[in-house]
C-alpha cells in the first residue's frame, strides 16, 4: 500500500466516525428540542386552563382573551423578578 492511499483510507475512517457522533449528537438534539417543545406547550395549556378556571371561562374563550399583546403584560423580565424578590425579603441566596 502506497503512503498516499494508506493516509487516504485513513482519513476517510475518521470521517466516517465522525460523521457517526455527530449524527447521534443531532439525534439527541433533536429529542431534546422535542421534549421541551412539549413541556412549554403544557406549561402554556396549563396556564391557560387555570385562567379560565379562575374566570370561569372555556379553555377557547381563554386562549381568545390572552392574545400575545395582553400576555405580553403577564412576562417579568428577570430584573423585574429580582427586584420583586428584594422587595419581598427573599434569601439572597435564591436571588443571586
Amino acid at each position: 500500500m502506497k503512503n498516499d492511499e494508506y493516509w487516504a483510507k485513513r482519513f476517510l475512517a475518521l470521517e466516517s466516525a465522525r460523521n457517526k457522533i455527530v449524527s447521534r449528537a443531532a439525534k439527541d438534539l433533536s429529542a431534546t428540542y422535542c421534549k421541551a417543545l412539549s413541556d412549554l406547550d403544557g406549561t402554556i395549556r396549563s396556564f391557560y386552563s387555570r385562567f379560565a378556571t379562575n374566570n370561569n371561562l372555556t379553555f377557547r374563550d381563554a386562549q381568545k382573551i390572552l392574545n400575545a399583546g395582553e400576555m405580553q403584560e403577564f412576562k417579568l423580565t428577570l430584573e423585574e423578578y429580582v427586584d420583586l424578590a428584594k422587595k419581598a425579603g427573599a434569601d439572597s441566596e435564591w436571588i443571586n
